[in-house]
């Protein structure tokens, strides 16, 4: 640690401002390098910025979908690997990854002297390069065995970077988002409101098929508050696989869109908890592209539009 004496303070504070301008020029830099538009939709507006590869997203777009700013290093689905598990018409397109692979050899000419860039996109095994926005961390629970989905003991993360390109009127917004229709807390639903059984007996063997696949160990259960303290301090609508069965059981539900939203939500508080890498993180990642997938099987979707083009309709 270094000690300023009254003499040197001065010329600390300019080796301090003159090393903010290069930690700011450098962060530019980094930035340059990313898409102005969304990889998936091809949309302006507030977007992430992977910190892997120069592809960036809106958050209701990314897969898993996002609600609100990650908490630390923040890899997009294509670097994950994630990209893989769903189905072919809802992945990142291989125009897109080459379009963003040919942006950074461009700027790379351009700007000889600027930062190296990755330029090659695949799936990282590597930890992503530190975050240009930085935010106070927040206290991260230590995992108990009690299957709940929450991140490795001692791990803190910071805010994930964002850009904003075009009209504000296309933003989405990133620190609260509305919650999913049909979900745990919405009104009790009507009586006189049938739900077709047909329907509901698909809904029942999709929970069924789910439960009993190998990636649902985060999720079959809601999470201890004692074993995970923070858990609902930091996720405010908590969403289990048992809690659905429940239910469903008891015709909690009045409609497909209604149980569809609670599983999702299991989803997004997945995502929002836990770092990128963690296996709870990844088990929720296979565990959702397995339910999208089903639910098209299934017929389930025929009364809605999946994807990131039905959030953005808020």
């Amino acid at each position: 640690m270094r000690f300023f004496s009254a003499e040197d303070e001065s010329e600390g504070d300019e080796d301090s401002e003159e090393q903010d301008e290069s930690e700011a020029q450098s962060s530019d830099d980094d930035c340059s390098v990313h898409m102005e538009t969304c990889a998936c939709c091809d949309g302006e507006g507030e977007l992430l910025c992977c910190e892997t590869c120069p592809l960036v997203y809106h958050l209701e777009c990314a897969y898993p979908p996002l609600r609100r700013i990650p908490r630390g290093d923040w890899a997009c689905q294509v670097c994950t690997g994630a990209d893989r598990e769903l189905p072919s018409g809802r992945r990142v397109k291989k125009t897109v990854i080459k379009a963003a692979e040919k942006n950074v050899k461009d700027k790379k000419t351009s700007k000889p002297a600027a930062k190296k860039a990755k330029i090659e996109i695949k799936p990282s095994k590597q930890k992503p390069s530190k975050m240009k926005t930085d935010k106070e961390p927040k206290k991260s629970a230590k995992r108990q065995n009690s299957g709940s989905n929450s991140p490795a003991s001692g791990q803190t993360r910071n805010t994930a970077t964002v850009r904003v390109n075009g009209p504000k009127s296309r933003t989405p917004k990133a620190s609260v988002a509305p919650r999913p229709s049909g979900l745990s807390n919405s009104a009790p639903p009507s009586k006189s409101v049938r739900w077709p059984t047909a329907l509901a007996k698909k809904c029942e063997r999709l929970l069924k098929e789910m439960m009993t696949h190998e990636d649902s160990w985060p999720f079959l259960t809601p999470v201890n508050d004692l074993e995970v303290p923070d858990y609902k301090t930091i996720i405010k609508i908590p969403m289990d696989l048992q809690t659905i069965k429940t239910k469903l059981s008891g015709h909690g539900y009045s409609s497909t869109e209604e149980f569809t939203a609670d599983i999702r939500q299991i989803f997004f508080n997945c995502s929002e908890y836990n770092k990128p890498r963690t296996k709870e993180a990844r088990a929720g990642i296979r565990l959702s592209a397995y339910f999208e997938t089903r639910y098209g099987e299934l017929g389930l979707d025929s009364s809605e539009q999946r994807g990131p083009k039905t959030r953005r309709s808020r």
